[in-house]
């Protein structure tokens, strides 16, 4: 509801104008709904949660997981680094992107600081993660017989409820090095491809066919601008900026 000056500066303004002149101030308005509009879901896009975690024993897979942190910053990727037994299990269901750095301990098993995190997504039958774009780097050592099972158990489960991979799993041996770089730049190009495709569809033209066009000034006297009313008719709904 407007105020009571505001009310009476309203319908005046409606009552003393034309009605290209109440077309502009309609196009006006929703020009500026537009704007905010956009302005809230850009603000949403640049709040994308990226996740690292980690479930370690050693500490190899905790030393790793900051060594790739670190990479991270260095390319710009806004990334959160936390271990699993400090994460919050609630959020899984939040998470945009999430990345796990997982080792096995003994006989195929989860390190005990990941323990909690593993049985939440294996035991949790009402947990459906749509949201969430993940990738796994599993640690293990090959001359065990269950080798990386803990990282390749939580990849599936994570598959299995409806998130979506969007690297496939990588499984290291004692010297992981190598195959933790491959797995760090794929998703700094998984990364660099999305900013991509972005910045394709801002720039992508569209043809329209202009079904209005309505000088709402009139040419008045002793000015040399014209404000026009235009109206585009385009077959697929688009978002836009004038």
């Amino acid at each position: 509801m407007l105020s009571e000056s505001n009310n009476k500066t309203f319908f005046k303004l409606i009552q003393e104008s034309s009605q290209e002149e109440m077309i502009w101030m309609c196009g006006y308005i929703s020009g500026l709904l537009f704007y905010k509009k956009k302005d809230s879901k850009e603000i949403k896009k640049e709040e994308k949660k990226i996740t690292l975690v980690y479930g370690t024993e050693t500490g190899n897979a905790k030393n790793l997981a900051f060594d790739i942190y670190e990479k991270a910053k260095k390319e710009k990727i806004q990334i959160k680094l936390i271990s699993l037994d400090q994460y919050c299990l609630r959020d899984l269901e939040k998470e945009d992107y999430f990345f796990i750095v997982m080792s096995t301990h003994g006989e195929g098993k989860p390190p005990s600081s990941a323990k909690s995190f593993f049985d939440f997504i294996h035991h949790n039958k009402n947990l459906f993660l749509k949201n969430m774009k993940y990738s796994v780097l599993a640690l293990g050592d090959k001359s065990y017989t269950y080798f990386c099972k803990a990282g390749e158990d939580v990849d599936k489960r994570l598959y299995d409820i409806g998130a979506i991979r969007i690297i496939p799993l990588y499984k290291c041996d004692v010297d992981y090095e190598n195959q933790s770089d491959k797995w760090f730049s794929e998703i700094v190009n998984f990364f660099k491809k999305k900013n991509e495709i972005c910045t394709k569809k801002k720039n992508q033209k569209i043809c329209g066919k202009i079904l209005k066009n309505i000088i709402l000034n009139n040419q008045e006297k002793n000015s040399n601008k014209e404000i026009h009313h235009i109206e585009i008719f385009v077959s697929n709904k688009i978002e836009y900026s004038p």
